[in-house]
């Protein structure tokens, strides 16, 4: 089995996988968004440069090599909007857990919505898998709306879970069975 490196969503929308030579762009995207995704994202102290940037992208790198993850670039009419993939997945259980986020002028066009959906389909009906999560703030509402639109059940509320740059926050935690 080889993991794909690029999932065709629409005419607008394509998810690639991130590549060194992405690492200018997206570190502008995190720079020009920092304070709105400072709300919900708990790594951007640790992407503060872009060299930073670039060996974060190596070691998702190595990772997509060893078959442990699937991070792809947004491009929203060929512009990288965001990141959409899984976090490491367990190949015993057959289960991940899908993160995504995008700047804030690509909002409201479904952006995020339709790459999780084809993300989702890839990793149901190409990987074989049996269970993906989402985990998002309790105060980010329009990540829990994602996984409602998604088809996504929500399983439960996991207090404390979250160190958002030294407060606490209670995480939802969303699931989706490939039955």
């Amino acid at each position: 089995m080889k993991l794909k490196d690029c999932l065709m969503v629409n005419n607008e929308i394509e998810l690639r996988k991130i590549k060194v030579e992405d690492s200018k762009e997206l570190f502008h995207l995190i720079e020009s968004n920092r304070n709105y995704l400072r709300n919900f994202l708990p790594w951007l102290d640790v992407c503060r440069t872009e060299l930073e940037e670039l060996r974060f992208i190596e070691e998702l790198t190595e990772k997509f090599l060893a078959y442990k993850s699937l991070d792809l670039s947004i491009l929203y009419n060929g512009q990288i909007a965001g990141i959409c993939g899984t976090h490491e997945i367990d190949w015993s259980n057959r289960k991940t857990s899908l993160g995504y986020w995008i700047g804030e002028s690509f909002q409201g066009h479904g952006i995020v919505t339709k790459s999780c959906e084809a993300l989702i389909n890839y990793l149901f009906s190409e990987l074989k898998l049996h269970r993906i999560e989402i985990y998002c703030s309790v105060d980010n509402l329009k990540s829990q709306k994602v996984a409602e639109r998604l088809g996504f059940k929500k399983e439960g509320i996991l207090k404390d879970a979250e160190n958002l740059y030294g407060k606490y926050i209670d995480l939802a935690l969303y699931s989706l069975i490939n039955l």
